[in-house]
């Protein structure tokens, strides 16, 4: 076994079938999170995400998905929750009547590069006083600390038809065996396919989920309006 860092070591071998104890042995006692498995560590802490810098190089097809369903539905209206650098909701969907939601940094550089469009600081968000035919949180949920709080916040927008969650698929990213916390220090938590769907159904009706991404491991969930 070579020990030098190229291929497999004995220490990585250990390494790996001891945090697979430890994840089984939390998972005797550890209550569900999320509906994410039983023995998965989730972060307490974690970085902010500055999505500055960034356009559509991730979660594109999420954009172009809702801009598919906005002109099939003939909807108007559409809210960004974490809309980050807004140049997706900007270029997909700025022909639409469109807010995106964020923090600062990223919403002050959004309103500066796109300012026909409405942008609001997260911290002066109230979701009850908004109303939109299509919500958007694409690769938000895995950087929210109470997801629970997140989603029903998401429930009291008026008169939403449609909500796209996306979120990166844990399996498939880090493998089946992962049991966190995740290597991306901006994220809490990451769900399985089969987890997202079982805990976002808590609070809405689940139409599809997919992975509309496989190379960058995007899994979407779309929510209709019963």
């Amino acid at each position: 076994m070579a020990a030098n860092g190229s291929g497999f070591s004995i220490g990585k071998i250990l390494s790996g079938t001891s945090r697979l104890i430890r994840a089984w042995v939390r998972s005797l006692y550890q209550p569900v999170q999320f509906e994410i498995k039983r023995g998965y560590t989730h972060r307490t802490t974690v970085v902010p995400h500055d999505d500055r810098g960034y356009e559509d190089s991730f979660q594109k097809e999420v954009y172009q998905r809702a801009a598919s369903l906005m002109h099939e539905h003939q909807w108007q209206t559409v809210l960004d929750i974490g809309c980050g650098s807004g140049y997706k909701l900007a270029h997909y969907l700025g022909h639409f009547s469109a807010t995106g939601v964020d923090f600062s940094p990223a919403i002050d550089q959004a309103r500066l590069d796109h300012p026909q469009l409405t942008w609001i600081n997260a911290e002066d968000f109230i979701a009850s006083q908004h109303q939109a035919e299509m919500i958007i949180c694409a690769d938000v949920l895995e950087h929210v600390e109470d997801p629970d709080a997140f989603m029903k916040s998401l429930m009291s927008v008026r008169n939403w038809k449609c909500i796209l969650i996306s979120t990166p698929e844990r399996n498939k990213r880090r493998g089946l065996y992962h049991y966190g916390p995740p290597p991306n220090p901006a994220h809490y938590r990451e769900w399985s396919m089969r987890e997202l769907k079982r805990f976002v159904a808590h609070y809405c009706s689940v139409h599809s989920i997919e992975m509309i991404n496989r190379q960058q491991a995007t899994q979407l969930v779309t929510c209709m309006k019963e």
